[in-house]
């Protein structure tokens, strides 16, 4: 995220769509991570937990856009 730049301009609107671009980038990362076969089950489970609240911090930030 480039959130210096993103600050700087003051923008609300901006600050909200850098936002939702990282927790979007976030969620491919976990994603991807996910697809891999070998995972230890605790290690997927935790994976899985944490996908799921960086989704729900990405709807709660869209609500506010």
């Amino acid at each position: 995220m480039n959130l210096k730049s993103t600050f700087a301009s003051n923008s609300d609107q901006a600050i909200l769509e850098e936002a939702i671009r990282g927790e979007k980038k976030a969620l491919e990362d976990y994603n991807e991570i996910l697809k891999e076969a070998d995972l230890p089950a605790f290690t997927k489970a935790v994976l899985e937990n944490h996908r799921e609240k960086v989704q729900s911090a990405l709807d709660h930030v869209k609500t506010m856009k």
